[in-house]
């Protein structure tokens, strides 16, 4: 096994498992992160995009070329029609996605922001394939590093400060 597939082979295994329990938010989120890994990419959930929580993409892909991608999960039609801030984050990515169950994408499909991507997934949770390719977005530098930072940050392995006793 080469050195990309071992990588590959632990990205996709650091992932959280799908079981019977899983809501099917939390089962597109593991589906779209399987998918990236699948692509190298690492993948960050709920992560904020700027100071104050107001943002925070539900699936952050990034690549090693600091290209980003956000996903954004839609569980329900209701779920889809309340998120009234859904446009705000093509500021901060490359590309944007919105990821939903197949029942919910074809009452919708009609309402996804035209330069979005569209992910669905099976009623059964087996499936997830991309039905919509995403437009390009340019990121302003600045933002790009923010989004960077946070996510070095979150895969900062803190506690070894945090547990360290101070002499």
């Amino acid at each position: 096994m080469g050195r990309r597939a071992r990588m590959r082979a632990r990205s996709l295994q650091a992932l959280p498992k799908v079981t019977p329990n899983t809501s099917i938010a939390d089962a597109i989120k593991v589906r779209v992160a399987r998918y990236y890994a699948a692509k190298m990419r690492m993948c960050f959930f709920e992560l904020g995009l700027c100071s104050g929580g107001r943002l925070r993409a539900d699936v952050l892909a990034l690549a090693m070329n600091g290209w980003i991608v956000i996903v954004e999960v839609k569980s329900s039609v209701a779920d889809f029609r309340a998120d009234k801030k859904m446009h705000l984050y093509e500021q901060w990515a490359n590309q944007a996605y919105v990821a939903m169950p197949e029942s919910v994408y074809l009452k919708v499909k009609e309402k996804i922001l035209p330069d979005w991507g569209v992910f669905i997934m099976s009623e059964d949770g087996s499936v997830l394939k991309k039905v919509l390719g995403a437009k390009s977005y340019s990121i302003e530098e600045e933002d790009t590093r923010n989004i960077l930072i946070r996510a070095a940050f979150r895969s900062a392995d803190t506690n070894k400060t945090k547990n360290k006793q101070v002499t």
